[in-house]
């Protein structure tokens, strides 16, 4: 049987009313241990002793003993139906009694029945309430879920959002020395054309057959340094070279002059820490005598004013 025929089973046999299979059904699911099914038998039985004990308490009839002896001997005869003259009187309050406690099972019996049915809607609505309560937590626990993976996924991006900003910090000081490097590559290529154009010309100045070479030689301000001007009179250009000149106070610098009639500047220049220097020059007069190098203030002059250490004519 089901739980709920064997519950409905409970109240009967509280009372002692069941024989058969529904008595045996009913004695094997308690002992089986039915908590539910023991705290209703407990109740009805409650119950039933109540009616019992609210019965009257009718005394027996005289000589009843004699009679039930009597009537066992005379078991078996037929006897002539009493007339109704002679029915005894003493079988009307066990009738009442009798009739009452029909009555009182009957409203026990449909008061527990109706007690069981809303025990049932009761255990219904727990059940439905319980699930509404693992159903709310399901979905609590899945929020959860999803918002730990939510945190999980902003953490990432800004992860991701701060390596590409490292990333394009790093490109922009890549591209800021590669610019800087460009410039400084610019420079040095415009550098060196300008050093490679100064050097064809003095090839071009050394092999022309119509190149004059002049010697400078050291006066008495510096007597072991020398000089060369490599001259060429139809361009009028020329290269200057020094060698082993003194090196000079930062107040003062050397100026090279070409002389005709007068003397005219051809360029200051300062030397390394050899004492070499040179210097290219150019519109130089076809009527040029002298070459000469002085000693001057920083800057230079437009007439010499110092010393000659270096000096050579044509």
């Amino acid at each position: 049987m089901r739980h709920e025929e064997l519950e409905e089973l409970i109240p009967a046999y509280a009372l002692g009313a069941l024989d058969g299979e529904d008595l045996r059904a009913a004695e094997a699911h308690l002992q089986a241990g039915c908590p539910r099914c023991e705290r209703l038998l407990q109740e009805c039985s409650g119950v039933a002793d109540h009616l019992t004990e609210s019965l009257p308490d009718v005394p027996l009839p005289p000589r009843l003993k004699e009679r039930v002896l009597e009537r066992i001997e005379q078991e078996g005869r037929v006897e002539a139906p009493v007339p109704p003259s002679r029915r005894r009187p003493w079988l009307l309050p066990w009738g009442l009694a009798i009739g009452a406690t029909a009555a009182a099972s009957l409203l026990f019996w449909n008061g527990l029945t109706l007690r069981q049915a809303l025990e049932r809607e009761r255990a219904g609505k727990v059940e439905e309430q319980q699930t509404l309560a693992q159903d709310i937590r399901r979905l609590q626990d899945q929020l959860a879920r999803r918002e730990v993976d939510v945190t999980r996924l902003q953490a990432k991006l800004n992860e991701e959002e701060t390596r590409l900003q490292e990333q394009k910090r790093e490109a922009a000081e890549t591209v800021r020395n590669l610019q800087v490097q460009l410039q400084r590559g610019k420079a040095l290529l415009a550098s060196l054309q300008g050093r490679l154009a100064g050097q064809e010309a003095i090839i071009r100045v050394i092999e022309d057959p119509q190149s004059r070479v002049v010697t400078l030689g050291g006066l008495k301000p510096a007597p072991e340094a020398s000089g060369k001007v490599i001259w060429h009179p139809v361009q009028q250009t020329a290269l200057f070279y020094a060698h082993r000149l003194p090196a000079l106070p930062s107040d003062k610098i050397y100026q090279l002059w070409t002389i005709t009639e007068r003397p005219v500047s051809g360029g200051i220049f300062a030397v390394d820490h050899l004492g070499n220097a040179s210097v290219r020059m150019t519109a130089i007069p076809r009527q040029v005598k002298t070459f000469a190098v002085t000693i001057e203030p920083a800057g230079g002059l437009p007439q010499p004013s110092g010393a000659i250490y270096l000096a050579g004519s044509l």
